[in-house]
């Protein structure tokens, strides 16, 4: 911002400079500006409107697809955030129940098959 207002004062000046100069200056050396030369400035200056024009449509169009595509990203952001509490919690819970299940077994271990009962 602070670059751009320094060159619209640099260009301000230097057209009040131009201005000063063409009014003061002796009349032979002012530069003649006639009709055809304001119409070619002015044709220039339309061109580069439309060519301003054009570059805010495709940034606009930018814009708007990076807002699409950054909700998808969000969105895909909070489903692998879910999925990811989710795995979480179930690896907890699997590890509780392996847990449960070998105090389980400690606490009340298989009988033993001896030859004798396996005889019966």
């Amino acid at each position: 911002a602070y670059l751009r207002k320094l060159k619209f004062q640099y260009l301000e000046q230097h057209a009040k400079a131009k201005y000063v100069k063409c009014i003061v200056s002796d009349i032979d050396d002012a530069p003649i500006f006639t009709h055809e030369d304001n119409e070619i400035l002015r044709e220039a200056n339309l061109e580069k409107k439309e060519k301003l024009r054009a570059a805010k449509r495709r940034m606009e169009e930018m814009h708007q697809r990076l807002r699409e595509s950054a909700a998808r990203v969000d969105a895909d952001f909070q489903r692998a955030r879910a999925a990811k509490e989710r795995n979480q919690t179930l690896k907890r819970e699997i590890m509780n129940t392996k847990i449960t299940l070998a105090r389980l077994r400690q606490a009340h271990p298989q009988p033993r098959l001896t030859i004798a009962t396996a005889d019966e």
